[in-house]
């Protein structure tokens, strides 16, 4: 137990769009574990529940309402890279 961590849960945040990255797995020994990235990563944890796959605004609508303050710059970098506020 590092660092005093019980838990964790892993996140991949993409957009929904971009199904290049979502449906495609390139390494030949991953294509057997399945079909989309969603698919090999469950696949290759001891509990496939701890993993979620989301989209930015799915994201950020999430954490809004509770941590609103907190999100000002982050907020203006997506503006900034992806044209989008959630």
């Amino acid at each position: 137990m590092k660092l005093g961590i019980t838990e964790a849960r892993a996140v991949v945040v993409c957009p929904d769009e971009n199904r290049e990255y979502r449906d495609r797995i390139t390494a030949p020994q991953l294509k057997e574990r399945g079909r989309t990235v969603e698919d090999v990563v469950r696949s290759t944890l001891k509990d496939p529940k701890r993993f979620g796959m989301t989209t930015p605004e799915q994201l950020l609508k999430a954490v809004a309402g509770k941590h609103m303050p907190t999100l000002g710059e982050w907020s203006r970098y997506l503006v900034r890279r992806y044209g989008w506020v959630g």
